[in-house]
């Protein structure tokens, strides 16, 4: 998976475009990720991220 932080979209790999510059994403980001937009606002925060990530 790929983020672009400019137009805010998440991309795979069969549909990441070419032409513009996108982060690679690793699958525990990606699910922090998730895990921000669609917590209740009390929740928002209350994970931890391994070190290497």
């Amino acid at each position: 998976m790929y983020f672009d932080p400019l137009g805010g979209r998440i991309y795979c790999t069969g549909c990441k475009p070419a032409d513009i510059r996108l982060i690679p994403l690793e699958p525990t980001l990606l699910k922090a990720m998730r895990h921000i937009v669609y917590s209740e606002l009390e929740k928002l925060y209350s994970f931890t991220l391994p070190d290497d990530t």
